[in-house]
């Protein structure tokens, strides 16, 4: 079973049993139990939410007591106003665009003549995209990425890994696949866009990969373009309310991410990736916020937003277009973006 027809049945489930139990409970005339079941029903995943902002906000104030400001502590406005976009946004990706959406998650699209140059574009959208999901998510995630590549005829994978709560290591062979139809269709190598898990996923493929080949070569498909979102590149304190292989290597200081670090420092592997790390200080997955960064990247910090929203803020879309209408490599040694998103982005590192 599919991630997507696992949610589908998860939702089902708990959509009729609730309502089942309410029903009997009314018929009986039990109002005050009744409410009880459905207050979980309705406020469950804003009651979780809340509870991994207020984990966040200590961890904050915590750094801030310690003399760590960078990033300053976020003000309580700004909890507040991040944990309530997070809410509506989680309910649109698990209630609706995940399990349900029409739009296919799992399609490849060819670009070319179906679709218009985006304006501003200083190239045909010809190089591709590859998008990767994080940890209980599946391709669906990235459903508002996939109407606007569509429209915009940009080649794209978004992959949906399988199966959940895995090993990471173990997605290797997918993202190597859908990487493979990208560069088959477009002649070149695709951009990789990765939130949360999903950069763990990719930094664990270019191991595999790095790893497989004789002579330890990409065969010439380098430097790679990648964009992380929101991802624990140093783990995360959340990890460990989490299930599963998967949720272990993200934890702090996890064996696993020790060994994919040194790893990655014995064959320079931050000499042949190039990253832009997008992190923020209101991020209730990922915290302390610096975890969110590798050493080396091109750091693009978007204050006051949630671990859901940095995923579809208009400012990381943009972004992303902008460096596939590049030539691959192209903005290793620095990101020189147009005067307006240049604007609209903080980039704490020198780039």
């Amino acid at each position: 079973m599919n991630v997507r027809t696992t949610q589908r049945a998860v939702q089902l489930f708990w959509v009729m049993a609730g309502v089942a139990a309410i029903a009997a409970l009314l018929w009986h005339g039990a109002w005050l139990l009744a409410a009880l079941v459905a207050l979980p029903l309705l406020f469950g995943q804003a009651f979780w939410l809340g509870v991994q902002f207020w984990l966040a906000a200590a961890s904050a104030r915590r750094r801030a007591d310690a003399g760590d400001d960078s990033p300053p502590a976020p003000s309580r406005a700004a909890w507040l106003r991040a944990w309530w976009v997070e809410v509506w946004m989680c309910t649109r990706s698990y209630g609706w665009h995940q399990p349900w959406s029409p739009v296919s998650a799992d399609g490849f699209e060819a670009g070319g003549a179906a679709g218009p140059t985006r304006s501003g574009a200083r190239t045909a959208p010809s190089r591709g995209i590859l998008l990767v999901h994080g940890y209980m998510c599946s391709g669906g995630f990235w459903q508002p990425w996939l109407r606007q590549l569509r429209v915009l005829g940009r080649p794209h994978v978004a992959v949906s890994l399988q199966p959940a709560l895995a090993d990471i290591d173990s997605y290797a062979p997918q993202i190597e696949a859908a990487w493979n139809r990208l560069v088959a269709a477009t002649g070149a190598p695709p951009l990789i866009v990765s939130h949360s898990m999903g950069s763990l996923v990719v930094r664990a493929w270019l191991r595999w990969r790095l790893s497989a080949r004789p002579g330890g070569t990409f065969d010439g498909a380098v430097p790679h373009d990648i964009i992380s979102l929101g991802s624990p590149h140093h783990g995360t304190w959340l990890a460990r309310f989490g299930r599963g292989r998967a949720a272990a290597q993200m934890g702090e200081h996890s064996p696993w991410l020790t060994e994919l670090v040194q790893f990655e420092s014995d064959h320079d592997l931050a000499g042949l990736a190039n990253w832009v790390c997008v992190y923020s200080d209101c991020d209730n997955m990922v915290f302390p916020p610096r975890n969110g960064c590798l050493a080396g990247s091109h750091e693009v910090f978007l204050p006051g937003l949630a671990h859901m929203e940095l995923a579809f803020d208009p400012r990381v879309i943009e972004l992303a277009l902008w460096m596939a209408d590049e030539e691959a490599g192209s903005t290793a040694a620095g990101l020189t973006l147009p005067a307006a998103l240049d604007a609209a982005l903080t980039r704490p590192a020198a780039l």
